[in-house]
């Protein structure tokens, strides 16, 4: 089974149970990648922890 569509900004996305997804025909991962990415900040998904740094200033958030 596979799936190709289109999205709402025009993209062309495609997937299936064993091919890779691809946007506008290039291969994308799905894991590994960013959660949130920020000026001031960087997230993993499932990250424990955030830092947040502007300046000296920082401010550490630690999820439980």
């Amino acid at each position: 089974m596979a799936v190709k569509f289109a999205t709402m900004r025009d993209e062309t996305l495609s997937f299936g149970w064993t091919g890779p997804l691809c946007v506008y025909g290039r291969e994308e991962a799905i894991c590994g990648f960013k959660q949130f990415e920020h000026p001031y900040f960087t997230v993993y998904l499932g990250a424990s922890q955030m830092e947040l740094i502007h300046g000296e200033d920082a401010l550490q958030l630690h999820f439980v």
